[in-house]
């Protein structure tokens, strides 16, 4: 067996030191001169038959031994986990300390060890109200216009005509800031909607007048906060040629539009509006509630330290997160930072009490799937696999991922979570 030092570290951390002897190396590093005598060509040897001291001779025990150093690590590690009855988690910081030809090889691991509920709240006597669901008619209304503007005609404007409210122009812009152009202030073909704010204050308003063919040139003022520093609350001249102006028409919202939309009349397409209303409210209500519960028995229990590393791990997750939604919106990261006024840093210790809070909801649910004795059969696993299967047919790599070991196992976790879920949501909110 090699030597194992073991040091308790903070934060619920520990630092394994470990030292493999020269014959406990000896197997790892013959496999390596194996692998290494298949791709070197050893004089008087076929590939792959040439013997450990040869192909030590050829290329170097250091050479061999960088070879075999992964799986040396990777074993030994595991084997001084089992040994030391030790559960841990997250991403291990590995740090090769001594690899000398003809010596014991010594490297270090600091791992985060397994948090757990160290007592849990008294949940099932928690209460978490819900929220009554109801649809106005002012929110019908909205999505009747939401729905007239999707199918809203755009018509030419004659000549003559001037940019007015309810118009689509079409024009070119050129922004200036001290007689010297903003860098990305130069847009060919822009789109301005009259009826709807512009992205800078006092746009709209300076082209109302103008002309198709006219050029016009007028100061406006960035707005504060804008992303740009050097720019918010700085007063910049536009120069507008106004190119195209088209009149926008809504189609009227009678039985003839409702009929466009597969309904007969326009009371059933507003009632249908009501029942998609309600549905996406009675989700948000359902979101809510699972949030607001399991937020509320985390606070309430107490937990073993996180590791550092779990927390770097679950933040990294939750700006991986972030930066897709930032993209969807069509921001750069750094764009939206500017917007927040925040460095990274700074964005970093503002979310890691969510970062603690998420890594809290996830032990609380491991703890009650455990308390509960909730699992998953296995045939509710083999519909969800066949039901990703079925999804990405076309994607041979995907199939392949799908039917792994690992995804199920990732799919039973979500899953049995899910049941905790449930379990959890219809204990504590009343109404159910």
């Amino acid at each position: 067996m090699p030597n194992v030092i073991k040091e308790e570290q903070k934060a619920h951390e520990v630092k394994l030191t470990i030292t493999v002897s020269q014959s406990e190396a000896r197997p790892y590093l013959e496999e390596a001169a194996l692998r290494i005598s298949k791709e070197v060509k050893i004089k008087g040897f076929r590939p792959g038959k040439a013997p450990y001291h040869m192909v030590v001779g050829q290329v170097g025990e250091m050479r061999v031994m960088e070879e075999a150093l992964d799986r040396i690590v990777r074993t030994f590690y595991l084997n001084a986990l089992l040994a030391e009855g030790l559960e841990v988690t997250g991403s291990p910081d590995i740090q090769v300390t001594k690899l000398v030809p003809s010596q014991d090889i010594e490297f270090t691991v600091q791992v985060g060890l397994m948090p757990h509920v160290k007592r849990l709240a008294n949940w099932k006597e928690l209460v978490f109200k819900a929220r009554p669901i109801s649809v106005t008619d002012k929110e019908i209304d909205a999505a009747l216009k939401d729905l007239q503007r999707m199918r809203t005609s755009e018509i030419r404007a004659t000549a003559g005509a001037v940019a007015s409210e309810n118009q689509k122009l079409v024009l070119d812009l050129e922004m200036k800031k001290d007689g010297v152009p903003i860098e990305g202030g130069t847009a060919k073909g822009t789109i301005i909607y009259t009826d709807q704010e512009s992205y800078l204050p006092g746009l709209k308003e300076a082209l109302m007048g103008m002309k198709e063919g006219e050029i016009k040139t007028f100061a406006l003022t960035f707005p504060s906060e804008h992303y740009q520093k050097h720019l918010a609350g700085k007063p910049v001249d536009v120069t507008a040629t106004l190119k195209e102006i088209f009149h926008l028409e809504l189609p009227p919202a009678d039985d003839a539009f409702a009929k466009t939309l597969g309904l007969e009349h326009l009371t059933d397409l507003k009632q249908k509006l009501n029942e998609n209303i309600g549905l996406e409210k009675e989700r948000e209500e359902h979101q809510r509630q699972e949030r607001g519960c399991l937020e509320e028995i985390a606070k309430k229990s107490q937990f073993d330290p996180i590791p550092e590393s779990l927390i770097k791990e679950e933040f990294e997750r939750m700006i991986d997160e972030l930066k897709r939604n930032v993209a969807s919106q069509g921001l750069a990261f750094d764009q939206y930072l500017s917007s927040l006024k925040k460095t990274p840093e700074e964005l970093a210790k503002e979310m890691r009490p969510q970062a603690e809070l998420r890594l809290h909801i996830a032990l609380v649910l491991k703890h009650i799937a455990e308390d509960e004795k909730i699992e998953v059969p296995e045939g509710e696993i083999d519909q969800e696999i066949d039901r990703h299967l079925n999804l990405y047919k076309n994607g041979p790599n995907a199939q392949e991922q799908i039917s792994s070991p690992t995804y199920r196992n990732y799919q039973a976790a979500i899953l049995r979570n899910k049941k905790v879920i449930d379990l959890i949501r219809t204990t504590l909110v009343g109404g159910l």
